[in-house]
């Protein structure tokens, strides 16, 4: 082969190593197929053509095996939840630590006690991190409740299955009560918002989950008409003692 075909070989190689075939490398360079062989078979090594695995792309959303994992997790913990706790034999309709901890066994969830306490406290869900977050001190005359063996003081918040993280489930709202020991109570109702009959019921279960106690409940302001109901709900009470906060 004369010196007039080597300046070529380079283009002959990168097109051969991109795949192209010989008829089609012999058409761009305007080479016969002989020279184009030649040039090929004459080149001291020939890199293998490497074609690029076919990436997937997952729809999958990002974050470590451990987040997806715990995610499914709560959404079986939110939907068990949603069902009264009397399907355990429980009096009360509401959701204790104890109680969510042999739901989630019954239900072959996997989850300990110490693992929910964990992922509770993650969320923020305690009694300090709520009042926080109330933007509130608990006013001083209820500091000894918290103490008292005749009675239960509870802070009360709403939520929506996003605060949770699980912003594909169907639209559903919770109560939670914590106490300054915080024990918890909590109920979920499948609902866009909180609904006022929702906070009374949620109210009258603690009466029966706390049969023998006096139940002082502590809860953010949420409006005159909201105030104004819960008032007039709670008067019908012995047991039961309402606060607003802000």
């Amino acid at each position: 082969m004369g010196a007039d075909f080597s300046k070529y070989r380079d283009e002959v190689l990168r097109l051969r190593q991109m795949g192209i075939s010989t008829p089609e490398i012999c058409g761009q360079l305007g080479l016969s197929s002989d020279i184009v062989i030649e040039l090929i078979i004459g080149a001291s090594s020939i890199p293998p053509i490497i074609q690029e695995p076919e990436k997937h792309f997952s729809t999958r959303p990002r974050g470590r095996p451990r987040q997806v994992w715990e995610e499914a997790k709560v959404e079986k913990v939110f939907d068990l939840l949603s069902r009264p706790a009397t399907v355990l034999g429980y009096r009360s309709q509401l959701w204790t630590l104890p109680r969510l901890v042999e739901g989630a066994a019954k239900h072959q969830l996997g989850l300990s006690k110490r693992m929910l306490r964990r992922y509770l406290t993650r969320l923020g869900l305690t009694f300090s991190d709520q009042l926080e977050q109330c933007s509130c001190k608990l006013p001083l005359e209820l500091n000894e409740v918290g103490h008292s063996k005749s009675a239960m003081l509870y802070l009360v918040r709403e939520f929506h299955a996003q605060d949770f993280g699980l912003e594909y489930l169907t639209p559903a709202v919770a109560l939670v009560g914590l106490t300054p020991s915080n024990r918890i109570a909590l109920a979920v109702h499948h609902r866009h918002r909180v609904l006022t009959d929702f906070v009374e019921f949620f109210l009258r279960e603690l009466l029966v989950l706390h049969a023998d106690k006096h139940i002082v409940v502590v809860v953010p302001g949420k409006g005159e008409y909201r105030c104004e109901r819960l008032r007039q709900f709670v008067s019908g009470f012995r047991r039961l003692h309402l606060y607003e906060l802000g």
